[in-house]
């Protein structure tokens, strides 16, 4: 009994002790928190995107500072606790340093964070809290972003305004290594209209006509997660162009010149209405100013080719409160000049006539002096020519472009059916007399150049004759040199 009194004496005294030294280390913490030495003047400087400079004052006896950092707001009292005991928190960053001061690179740009300096005594086998720095909050830098630099109209309509601007460069990256990718954003007057746009020009739409309007464009980029807008560009003020003009259309056609015409221009408060006419050998392609200054509403284009295709615009330009201003482009519309046919003739050179006299036994002669194979021969010349110069898209263009010659020439002379040459293709281009046999032999002889097969409808026969074409765009064919005309399937006259 009294050993069991001892044993219960001594674990008594055993724990006293044990809650003294337990008691002794709290005071011992709390008397470090709130009286060791404070670490003061914390400063945090941002030396540029994701990097900052920490300093402090320097404290005497300290051999080692601890410099916690966090996002998350930091307490110091379990920020000691936690050193204390080695525990480690995922959100906090420790960094080492001999010196009153440390450079960290690895800080998001834009970011709140805590920090609190700690100072250590170092000795063989202790590591002693000599020290402890309030908790700073700071908030590192952003990126700036400055304005975005030649904002200007690149095209613009009664309806539409084409917007370009230079490319808003960042060298940067964030702080996982990526681009920085910068897009923009349109405000028109204060006013957001248009955002995310990647390009470096844009199109706004759907304008009023003759309305005056003002933008900015700023860029944009998120850089580590965070959105960061720049500074406006200066005010672009612009008028969009008045509606475009009406019937603008071809109203002669020669085989040198084209005559473009157009309504006369009418807006109120306008006055010294004049027009300008763009032309191009192309719809799509380089249209350059023909004339400007022009009072009346009509321009005539000389000096073409013939068969030749010329697209045309025409812009009305007036003063508004004396400044200049200029309609919308009007619609593109197009013209083909005439054909230019050319008539062959003959050489009446000595040559040719010696010629004619030394083949004078091959065959019947007429008149003229000339064999029938000497007619054929220079008809066919006639023919040959003509062949070369005839163009079209299709079959049936060509054809009935090769009728039409045929009926040039056939006007021009004179319409008989007595004689020796009227049904003959020498009677049409080269007697100038002929008959609707004579033109159909013509016109057979032409296509026999341009290589295609014919047949004489009606051939001998006291009544209307033409050429059945065989093949005129995969399809049985006619066509008529009297009429100048041609078109698929059966003669539609007849």
């Amino acid at each position: 009994m009294k050993k069991k009194k001892e044993k219960n004496k001594k674990a008594l005294i055993y724990g006293s002790i044990m809650f003294v030294i337990l008691l002794l280390l709290v005071i011992l913490v709390i008397y470090l928190l709130n009286n060791n030495t404070s670490i003061t003047n914390v400063k945090v400087t941002n030396s540029e995107l994701h990097k900052i400079l920490i300093t402090w004052d320097n404290i005497e006896k300290v051999d080692e500072y601890k410099v916690i950092l966090s996002k998350n707001n930091l307490n110091k009292e379990e920020i000691s606790s936690n050193l204390e005991k080695n525990n480690t928190d995922d959100n906090l960053e420790s960094y080492q340093s001999i010196n009153n001061s440390i450079t960290i690179s690895d800080v998001l740009s834009n970011t709140e964070y805590y920090v609190c300096i700690i100072g250590y005594s170092v000795s063989k086998n202790n590591k002693n809290i000599l020290a402890i720095s309030d908790v700073i909050k700071f908030k590192t830098d952003s990126l700036e972003i400055n304005k975005v630099e030649n904002l200007e109209i690149t095209d613009v309509s009664n309806s539409s305004i084409k917007l370009k601007w230079d490319a808003y460069q960042i060298d940067n990256t964030n702080l996982d290594g990526s681009k920085i990718e910068v897009s923009y954003e349109i405000y028109e007057k204060d006013k957001l209209i248009m955002s995310n746009i990647i390009d470096t020009e844009c199109v706004i739409e759907n304008l009023n006509e003759f309305t005056d309007y003002e933008y900015q464009v700023l860029a944009s980029a998120v850089i580590d997660g965070n959105l960061v807008k720049g500074k406006p560009s200066d005010i672009l003020h612009i008028k969009t162009k008045s509606n475009p003009i009406n019937g603008v259309k071809i109203s002669e056609t020669n085989t040198n010149s084209l005559k473009i015409t157009w309504d006369k221009y009418e807006k109120s408060d306008v006055k010294d209405i004049t027009y300008s006419i763009y032309g191009s050998n192309s719809s799509d392609g380089e249209y350059k100013l023909l004339s400007d200054q022009i009072t009346d509403n009509y321009y005539i284009e000389e000096k073409l080719d013939s068969n030749k295709t010329r697209y045309y615009y025409v812009v009305a330009s007036y003063y508004y409160n004396d400044v200049n201003y200029f309609s919308a482009n009007s619609n593109i519309i197009s013209g083909t000049t005439k054909t230019k046919t050319n008539t062959y003739v003959p050489s009446t050179s000595s040559n040719s006539s010696s010629n004619s006299s030394s083949n004078s036994n091959q065959g019947n002669t007429s008149s003229s002096g000339l064999t029938a194979s000497q007619k054929e021969e220079q008809a066919r010349e006639v023919a040959r020519y003509i062949a070369k110069q005839i163009t079209g898209n299709s079959d049936q263009e060509k054809i009935e472009l090769a009728a039409q010659i045929v009926q040039y020439y056939y006007y021009m002379g004179v319409h008989t059916e007595t004689g020796n040459d009227y049904y003959t293709a020498y009677g049409v281009f080269i007697k100038g007399e002929s008959s609707c046999a004579g033109t159909t032999r013509a016109l057979g002889m032409i296509l026999e150049e341009m290589g295609y097969s014919w047949r004489h409808a009606n051939e001998n026969q006291w009544t209307h004759q033409w050429v059945i074409v065989d093949n005129m765009d995969g399809q049985v064919g006619w066509a008529d040199g009297m009429i100048g005309m041609a078109g698929y399937g059966g003669f539609p006259f007849s």
